[in-house]
């Protein structure tokens, strides 16, 4: 194929919009700024019967819809419109595209509109014209001129981006759960002093129990006007660590900024980055220009906190960095650690957002910052703090780093697969995809394998996936469907007594722990087939003439740890508990799933951790709905004798 085409020949720019009046009851508004590189942050939920709807609240959406921000190209408020939004209405500031031709991809063309020279690109334009800022039309976009290749290249292409893209987003999902997880930690022990206390030995302990629930001794505190638990102190932030202002060196001389120098962070990284960690800013300055200006060198683990323009964005520095005036920062002292100041300096932003002052803009001092008023916890629940959320912040630390590679690696391969340099091969090896360089044509680039079964994935579990099925066939005289499988693998990975399952990533589903490795498995059906029941279940079961090739797989001595951890997860399932159900299976999967993830046996703890785990029934939207609090007690109580620390 390879033509060349303009936007505007093969997509409608604008194609629809509401008329006064004809808007749904309820919509869901999304403007510009809620919308940066395919993320959206929020929505704006109203009821157009009673609320006052925004005059930009206009254009209409539908599955594969690209939405384009005509205001600062460069700042990337654009995305694409995997699946129809009920009551979606976006902002007249975005431009809609919508492909009409069938033998264009409309995700290709979203690739190729954000890449980097295309932005750049638009940017230039839009700076060009008499708008009081960068700004350009719908003709722009749709006058843009682009090689388009065949649509099974494009789907190729497409697959390829799109995995890197999936990937970036589910380590997103983990690391907003995570996240989530250790402020639920911090407000149980520190708002609302639920922290583990064994009462017997007096002092705080892993899996005792909530301090303040259970009777702790509070008393009430005139400086803080609350109630704390006794031998806790009142104190500031400037007890916490050394507080640290910023500074900028001149603009006029050249010498003070450098690409490649001390990294300096403006309020601007941070509300780009979104990350909890962050390492540098777009611009770094030079050792004079740090020298020459009221910036000061903080150490790694210093926690970043704007204080203007505007108030609450907050990071934690993963090397030596400096900021702008626009920043409070906080050096820990060590015996607070990093995690606890982080997340009280974030538990506090309402509070901070509220005393700013300023007729421009709020602004918090120095002075005023460092005496904001804190409470100072024992040293021991401090420390049994630190122990517990710093390996959730670690896990973090890594995903974001990944994402990190991850996006440098989509944005090498982005110009380069649209300009051909760089083309998806069509022949497999191992069955694994491959890129090869048509300029050199003799190289192989073949993609780095990661634990992730998705783009890179490389194992094959044909035999396992069958193995199961023998082995509950033989126990239980009947076997289940495809779910049951997912939950087993899970399980047994959960209970960490197979090393091979690091290779295997499970996410969660309504129904339990899903692989995306373990359902192409099935679907691939090498071993094992569907079979229909009378009442219209389906259950998966082995070809009768792959029998004896799967009993001499399980024979193998390199096979025997996983034969074992199955027939002792059967023994598990033949318990008078779980008694061979397929709920009470759920429930075990969903029980082991919390623990893993928040890293406590805490009944209520998992119960929020379940409440916040949606589910695909009609009768119940959570996980917390299904299951009652007794029930997941004693799952609880039934599995902690079999977890290994």
């Amino acid at each position: 194929m390879n033509k060349v085409l303009r936007v505007s020949d093969i997509a409608f720019l604008n194609k629809e919009t509401y008329k006064k009046g004809s808007f749904p009851r309820f919509i869901k508004y999304l403007d510009t700024g809620n919308l940066t590189k395919n993320k959206i942050d929020s929505f704006q939920i109203l009821d157009t019967a009673k609320d006052k709807i925004p005059s930009r609240a206009q254009r209409k959406t539908k599955r594969d819809t690209i939405l384009y921000s005509t205001v600062r190209p460069n700042q990337e408020h654009y995305g694409y419109i995997e699946k129809e939004i009920d009551g979606l209405v976006v902002s007249t500031g975005f431009t809609t595209i919508d492909v009409f031709d069938k033998s264009i991809s409309p995700k290709y063309l979203y690739y190729l509109l954000t890449q980097n020279s295309i932005t750049e690109y638009l940017q230039i334009l839009g700076t060009s014209g008499v708008s009081a800022y960068p700004s350009i039309s719908p003709y722009d976009i749709g006058n843009l001129k682009f090689k388009f290749p065949s649509k099974k290249n494009q789907d190729r292409i497409v697959r390829v981006l799109s995995d890197l893209d999936t990937k970036i987003e589910l380590n997103n999902k983990i690391n907003t759960e995570l996240e989530a997880m250790a402020k639920l930690i911090y407000d149980y022990w520190f708002v609302q002093f639920d922290f583990p206390f064994d009462f017997a030995q007096g002092k705080p302990r892993e899996n005792g129990k909530p301090y303040k629930s259970s009777g702790g001794k509070m008393e009430f505190n005139a400086e803080l006007k609350r109630e704390i638990p006794v031998g806790w102190e009142d104190g500031f932030f400037g007890d916490l660590g050394e507080i640290v202002t910023g500074g900028t060196p001149s603009t006029k001389n050249r010498d003070y900024f450098t690409e490649d120098g001390i990294a300096w962070i403006s309020p601007k990284d941070l509300s780009i980055s979104k990350n909890k960690y962050i390492d540098k800013g777009a611009t770094d300055i030079t050792e004079l220009g740090l020298n020459n200006s009221s910036a000061k060198l903080m150490p790694e683990n210093s926690i970043l906190l704007t204080t203007r323009a505007p108030i609450g964005y907050i990071g934690v520095s993963l090397n030596e960095v400096c900021t702008n005036q626009g920043f409070k920062s906080i050096v820990p002292f060590d015996r607070f650690g990093v995690e606890y100041v982080y997340y009280t300096v974030k538990f506090n932003v309402p509070h901070l957002q509220k005393i700013g002052v300023g007729s421009t803009f709020k602004e918090i001092s120095k002075e005023v910052f460092s005496n904001v008023k804190t409470v100072i916890p024992d040293k021991k629940v401090l420390e049994l703090f630190i122990s517990k959320i710093n390996p959730l912040s670690e896990r973090i630390k890594i995903a974001e780093k990944e994402n990190k590679e991850l996006s440098k690696l989509r944005d090498w391969l982005l110009p380069m697969l649209m300009n051909g340099q760089v083309t998806v091969g069509t022949t497999y090896k191992n069955e694994e995809e491959q890129l090869r360089v048509a300029a050199e044509p003799e190289i192989v680039y073949e993609k780095e394998q990661t634990a992730i079964d998705t783009l890179f994935e490389t194992l094959n579990w044909d035999y396992e996936v069958a193995a199961i099925q023998v082995l509950t066939q033989r126990r239980f005289g009947f076997t289940y469907g495809k779910k049951y499988t997912h939950k087993m693998f899970s399980n047994i990975e959960l209970l960490n007594t197979m090393p091979k399952f690091k290779e295997l990533a499970f996410k969660e589903k309504g129904w339990g722990m899903f692989s995306k490795a373990i359902a192409k498995t099935i679907d691939t059906q090498k071993f094992i087939y569907f079979h229909r029941l009378d009442h219209g279940a389906e259950v998966l079961k082995v070809r009768p003439n792959a029998t004896k090739e799967i009993m001499t797989w399980m024979g193998a001595p390199e096979n025997k740890d996983f034969v074992t951890q199955v027939n002792q997860m059967l023994d598990l399932y033949e318990k008078p508990l779980i008694n061979r159900d397929m709920d009470r299976i759920e429930l075990l999967n969903t029980v082991l799933e919390c623990m893993k993830v928040i890293e406590t046996d805490n009944l209520q703890a998992i119960r929020d951790k379940m409440a916040m785990w949606k589910m695909e029934e009609e009768y119940n939207k959570t996980k917390a709905e299904k299951f009652s609090e007794n029930e997941t007690l004693h799952m609880i109580g039934f599995v902690k004798p079999y977890i290994k620390n």
